[in-house]
């Protein structure tokens, strides 16, 4: 069976969805040339630690994800009618 580069195995013709985001943006959308905190990783805690930074403080900051969606190694893999949680929250035996 073929696997994703994170080791998931999956099978060519299930499709899983998403919601749709604001979050997602072209690389070109709303550049500033400089910011005082850069937080790598959309994951739980760079989604918090930005959104504290930028609630909390007079700080600018830019969140930077390498992937397609956010929320790290947590979410929701939707196949055969099911919805399994996979990554993060997820204990492997």
């Amino acid at each position: 069976m073929p696997r994703s580069k994170e080791g998931h195995i999956f099978s060519e013709g299930i499709h899983c969805t998403g919601l749709i985001t604001g979050a997602v943006v072209d690389s070109t959308y709303n550049i500033q040339t400089s910011y005082d905190v850069i937080v790598i990783g959309a994951g739980f805690t760079g989604l918090v630690a930005a959104r504290d930074l930028a609630q909390r403080t007079s700080l600018s900051v830019s969140l930077i994800e390498a992937r397609d969606r956010i929320g790290g190694r947590t979410w929701t893999a939707k196949a055969w009618g099911e919805e399994f949680e996979i990554g993060g929250t997820w204990v492997h035996w």
